[in-house]
């Protein structure tokens, strides 16, 4: 790490290019005394502050902006001769903790889910779903990178892993369960919520499911028969959903009390499949759930998905669609929704 004692004048020009490049890593240049930012043409950026990265916008000219993007595993494995004591670890540090060549080629002493837990356990839940900056924790840059990709101009903030979402998932989970919860309404507008409430939905389902109770459910039909079912209801002036019913979990209930020492309960007369509160994800059947359906006697052909709000009510029939399919709400906590919608 190099840090600057004093710069030269702004007049030097010898030093000074008309043509100035700009990469804010771990300072905003803006803040810098003597730093003739106001002559910058471009401007790389490896953090999503906005705020720095406004007051580059707001200049006259205005400088071309550019996100840094992280290195891929073909550009690690070039220069990872370079680092012998990472030979035999680099590709799986790589695909825990992703493109930082800091981390996967040289902050390689401590093992990488070992890292992510260290790292998760030093921040806060607030922390973890928020956007890295400059000003960011390097813990919390352990688990959050900033994505770009040609041609560079825009970038995505994501986790490191889905090694990196698990750990927090979990840790947090067991740390502040009711405020986690609290997320799986909460968090439209925010990809890094969105990506952990994957992982929170299930445990959360399971956890709801093993209590018992009355839950609303539908039969699923395929995409061109539910749009023909809601043609024909909307026709008639019947509402869309008049098919919902309620579902007693008698099966679901009984099987959780059936694990040994705690374990997870199983479902003997169908299979569950949780379906997670994230974007842009197909949720097709695995290949041999059929197979496994069939080991559960004549009437185990059911898959019941369990689903969040977002999505129960325009979620179709998957393929293999012999398997007769049903969609089951999982109500977000009702503390939450109370405090989210209560008026003002």
């Amino acid at each position: 790490m190099f840090t600057y004692m004093v710069l030269p004048d702004k007049s030097n020009r010898q030093f000074w290019s008309t043509d100035l490049w700009c990469l804010v890593d771990s300072l905003d240049p803006t803040s810098i005394p003597a730093l003739p930012y106001r002559h910058c043409s471009v401007f790389l950026a490896s953090t999503p502050r906005r705020d720095c990265i406004g007051e580059f916008k707001k200049l006259f000219s205005t400088p071309d902006v550019f996100y840094v993007p992280l290195w891929s595993k073909d550009e690690l494995g070039t220069i990872a001769p370079l680092y012998p004591f990472a030979g035999a670890t680099w590709q799986n540090q790589f695909e825990c903790l992703d493109g930082a060549p800091r981390v996967v080629l040289q902050d390689i002493g401590m093992d990488p889910q070992t890292l992510l837990m260290s790292a998760c356990n030093s921040c806060s839940l607030d922390d973890c779903i928020t956007l890295v900056s400059i000003c960011s924790d390097v813990n919390l840059k352990t688990l959050i990178h900033m994505r770009s990709q040609e041609p560079y101009r825009k970038c995505e903030v994501a986790y490191a892993s889905e090694l990196a979402i698990k750990v927090i998932a979990r840790t947090k989970w067991r740390s502040d369960r009711a405020k986690v919860q609290g997320l799986l309404c909460s968090c439209d507008g925010n990809p890094l919520a969105q990506s952990l409430c994957g992982y929170v939905f299930e445990p959360y389902s399971m956890d709801l499911l093993e209590q018992g109770g009355n839950f609303v459910y539908r039969k699923l039909l395929s995409g061109a028969d539910m749009r023909k079912r809601d043609t024909n209801k909307r026709n008639r002036g019947n509402p869309v959903n008049e098919d919902e019913k309620k579902l007693y979990p008698t099966v679901i209930a009984a099987s959780a009390n059936s694990g040994a020492g705690g374990s997870r309960p199983t479902c003997q007369s169908a299979i569950l499949r949780w379906i997670p509160d994230d974007l842009g994800k197909t949720h097709d059947i695995k290949s041999g759930a059929a197979d496994d359906l069939a080991k559960l006697g004549q009437k185990g052909n059911r898959l019941f998905f369990l689903l969040p709000p977002l999505y129960y009510k325009t979620f179709t029939k998957k393929t293999p669609q012999t398997i007769e399919q049903y969609a089951i709400l999982v109500p977000y906590p009702e503390g939450v929704l109370l405090q989210r919608f209560r008026p003002p």
